[in-house]
Parts: structure tokens; sequence; C-alpha cells
């Protein structure tokens, strides 16, 4: 099952729709992957999805790190972040961050978000599986359950933020209860 964008950031409690459609992106340092979508007027999603072997604080830093050239390559000066959401995702019941920007999943489906949905013919009982995980080596021999071997789930980090990103002393915030606080994005891509 594919997922849209706008799935991932409405599962996320990030109420906002993208406009326009992007291609995932490795990291530069070649681990994780990212997609970035503009969703309003100086306002972006970031979805980064950090490698097998990445914690919670590289995937968010890797966020940032991604919000600060997003605000760069936009000719921006600063960025600060309007909504955040990090969760584990399970690499085999989570659509491909390429995929986020084509069609499929609806509004009220969280499986994009938080990675715990199953796609709707899996585990379902039928063919030569017989309701067993497809990803266990034994499927399909009628062997005994005991005797199935089981991979863990793989799961990843996804950090999902919604960021607003302009120039210059002035800075206009609305529909926010807190003052977030205010990224130098050259500043940051130095560090």
């Amino acid at each position: 099952m594919r997922f849209a964008l706008a799935t991932i950031l409405a599962s996320a409690g990030l109420m906002v729709c993208a406009a326009t459609s992007a291609m995932a992106q490795p990291a530069a340092d070649g681990r994780g992957e990212y997609v970035v979508s503009e969703v309003g007027q100086n306002q972006y999603a970031v979805v980064f999805r950090g490698a097998t072997r990445m914690d919670q604080r590289d995937v968010v830093a890797a966020a940032l790190r991604q919000s600060a050239q997003t605000a760069v390559d936009h000719g921006q000066e600063w960025f600060f972040v309007r909504s955040t959401m990090t969760d584990r995702v399970d690499l085999s019941t989570v659509g491909a961050l390429e995929d986020l920007n084509r069609g499929g999943g609806s509004a009220n489906d969280t499986s994009a978000g938080a990675g715990g949905g199953e796609s709707g013919s899996r585990n379902s009982g039928t063919g030569a599986t017989n309701g067993a995980d497809p990803g266990t080596v034994g499927v399909g021999t009628q062997a005994p359950s005991a005797l199935i071997e089981r991979r863990p789930p793989r799961r990843v980090y996804q950090t999902v933020m919604v960021i607003q990103v302009g120039s210059g002393d002035e800075v206009s915030i609305t529909g926010m209860t807190e003052a977030p606080e205010i990224f130098d994005a050259h500043a940051l891509l130095e560090e």
C-alpha cells in the first residue's frame, strides 16, 4: 500500500496538506533518507527516516540539519519548527519515503506515521502462508509454529517536522501558543 505525505502528517497530528511532490533523497552522510514538501507559504514538511543504527537523537538532529538546508535552498536565513513528531516505524509495514506524495492511504490511516498497521491481505490466513508472516523462514511448509524462525521487525526512527522559513529581523508567528526557538540555518549547517 502506498501512503500520501498528507497521511503521515495527519497521523502525526500535523494538519497541513502537501502542495508539491518531492522524491526521497539519501542523507548527505548516507545514513537515512528524507523528503521535503512545501505545505504552505514559506512552510515545509521535512520527513527524515533514519538508518537502522541511528538513535532517536541522531534522527532528530538530522531532521534539523535538513530543515536548515531547506531554508538555505529557498534563499532564507532562518527557520523554526511549527510542529514535530518522532516515532519508530517498522520498515516492513510503512510505505517507502519515495511513495509519500503518491496516492493511497486515507487521512484516518495512522499506519504510515506510526508504522503499526498491516496491509489488507497480509496475515489473512489464505494462500501458501496459511496466515504466517511471509517474512519468516519455513513459511508454507506446514511446520509447527514453534519451529518457524521469526525475524525481528526492522524498526527505525522517523521524524516529521513542519518548519517555517524566513529572512531578516522580523519574524511573524501565527497560530502558535508558545514562542518557538528560531534557528540560524547557515550556523546550523556549519556545526
